[in-house]
């Protein structure tokens, strides 16, 4: 069913707006795995993490299930942990938790992030994935400390998505955005449909603003 492209009555340019946030401590490498994702290029992590806590925000539009997806992005920075209820990340529909598969404790501080999430955001209806970064597509590296079972147990026990990426090499990330992206959209088509359907039935009993004062005449 197609939908008008308009938001509050607004007209743009997109189908849906959708709200990001990444989120996880330093070692995540996650403002890596955005640069990669929005803009296709690798910068090393040291060269990406802001010392002024501020947010790093970034746009990127996108084509999901034949609709124009506007992407907001906002980076968080752990020092900005504590404000995270800020009027920037109100409204939110996708939260992304990352964290280095090759660094127990920024797995680890993944809790205390999840219970920060949850008391702090109404996170109802919010779409969440967790990523586990520096994926190594060989399984050679001898150095990985948290196995696939253990971060798939932690991102299943706690309502998140999974996938592994490595935004040096490019290996998932876009797939991984992707398939959170998804089901964002189809999340809001639904209540879109949900929408309509209610419409529908509110003018089939006569109730609907545009159906006052019209009278209807079957022969």
């Amino acid at each position: 069913r197609d939908h008008p492209t308009t938001h509050s009555h607004i007209m743009t340019d997109y189908d849906h707006l959708c709200k990001i946030l990444l989120v996880g401590g330093i070692e995540s490498g996650k403002s890596a795995l955005l640069l990669r994702f929005t803009d296709d290029t690798y910068t090393p992590e040291t060269e990406t993490s802001s010392t002024d806590g501020e947010p790093a925000f970034k746009i990127k539009k996108i084509t999901v299930l034949k609709r124009l997806v506007k992407l907001q992005m906002w980076d968080v920075h752990p020092k900005d942990r504590k404000n995270i209820t800020g009027s920037y990340f109100r409204g939110a529909q996708g939260i992304v938790l990352a964290f280095s598969l090759y660094d127990q404790q920024s797995f680890e501080d993944l809790k205390s992030w999840h219970r920060e999430i949850e008391s702090d955001i109404c996170t109802n209806g919010v779409k969440k994935m967790m990523v586990g970064h520096h994926f190594d597509p060989t399984g050679t590296n001898p150095t990985r400390v948290v196995s696939v079972e253990e971060a798939k147990a932690l991102a299943q026990n706690s309502g998140y998505m999974y996938s592994e990426a490595n935004s040096m090499t490019g290996e998932n990330v876009h797939e991984s955005f992707m398939n959170l992206i998804t089901e964002i959209v189809k999340s809001k088509e639904d209540q879109a449909s949900m929408n309509d359907d209610e419409e529908l039935i509110r003018e089939i009993r006569g109730e609907s603003k545009s159906a006052q004062g019209c009278v209807c005449l079957i022969s």
